[in-house]
């Protein structure tokens, strides 16, 4: 049985918000999920970049990377 993976992202314009003055450059999110937050800070920090890590392969698919990766 395969469950499907929801995740809401909780303080969400907080944590935009925490990031505004981080100087640019790369961030690392070492709990992606479906990838919420890291969609985000990137929409309003286009001068950085994410690398995303997560252990749970269902997350990592709903952030929208290959299933082999």
């Amino acid at each position: 049985m395969t469950r499907s993976f929801r995740h809401l992202p909780v303080m969400l314009e907080e944590i935009v918000s925490i990031f505004a003055d981080v100087p640019p450059g790369w961030l690392v999110d070492m709990t992606l999920g479906g990838g919420g937050h890291s969609r985000r800070l990137l929409e309003k920090r286009q001068d950085c970049r994410i690398l995303g890590l997560d252990r749970d392969l269902e997350a990592l698919a709903a952030a929208g990377l290959p299933a082999d990766f």
